[in-house]
């Protein structure tokens, strides 16, 4: 989305996704996730409010979150339930060499909260995969 979305972000969330929709030409999207949101002027529940809004409307079948820690997701949860939308998705980098988010104690609480981490890099940007170990 365009910078514009860090201050009007239902909006320019909705507008956006409507623009992808149209150009794939689909009514909706299984899931539609939003990332970095922590680090911009608005607040959580605006996140969650224009996620519940694209939902409602049924442009989206479900929606997640991309790097969220426990606070995060937990208030976004609880604001999207206050919504009538669950949260579905936490997608965080893990794997064997990236372990934060089970030492975090997150993959637990997303368990409790009912939402599902989905891994990003899991074969830690190929150094699990053994191509840049020459022999």
């Amino acid at each position: 989305m365009p910078w514009a979305w860090h201050f009007r972000i239902s909006k320019s969330l909705s507008s956006s996704l409507q623009k992808s929709l149209d150009r794939l030409n689909q009514p909706n999207i299984a899931l539609y996730q939003i990332s970095s949101f922590a680090n911009t002027f608005g607040r959580l529940e605006w996140f969650a409010d224009a996620l519940a809004d694209v939902h409602q409307r049924g442009l989206v079948k479900a929606v997640g979150l991309c790097n969220a820690n426990t606070v995060e997701c937990k208030a976004i949860v609880n604001h999207l339930k206050s919504r009538g939308v669950p949260l579905a998705t936490n997608q965080v980098e893990y794997s064997l060499v990236r372990r934060y988010p089970e030492v975090s104690k997150l993959m637990q609480e997303c368990a409790i909260l009912g939402v599902r981490i989905t891994a990003f890099s899991p074969l830690a940007m190929g150094k699990l995969t053994g191509k840049y170990f020459h022999q």
